[in-house]
């Protein structure tokens, strides 16, 4: 299943931020919306990053459903660095988003849920 994920993306794009967030909430429909806007944002942000490999769609409802089984209602710094591994699969990418550039993506995340 996932070699047939990688080998997709192959050929068709990530989506964008409002469909990711349309897929998200009808998978997730109990996740909310400003937790929803935060992750998608976030995970955005990780797809336009020199990273081993960037994360799928599937990764970031993988990523939801754990920040909801957590109770998470927003991001933070700890809570993403906690469950970075959800997202990201090389060791090297989690090591890389550690310290200001992590600070920087969840900061980001949560001005545009926000606005």
């Amino acid at each position: 299943d996932a070699l047939k994920r990688r080998c997709l993306y192959h050929w068709i794009e990530y989506p964008s931020a409002e469909k990711e967030l349309a897929v998200l909430a009808t998978r997730l429909p109990h996740t909310p919306h400003s937790l929803a806007l935060q992750v998608v944002d976030l995970v955005q942000q990780l797809r336009h990053m020199d990273l081993y490999k960037l994360p799928g769609v599937a990764e970031t409802l993988d990523w939801a459903a754990a920040l909801l089984a957590l109770d998470q209602q927003t991001l933070s710094v700890q809570v993403v660095s906690d469950t970075l591994g959800e997202l990201l699969k090389h060791q090297e990418d989690i090591e890389r988003l550690q310290g200001p550039a992590l600070q920087a993506l969840v900061q980001h995340a949560q001005q545009q849920a926000a606005e």
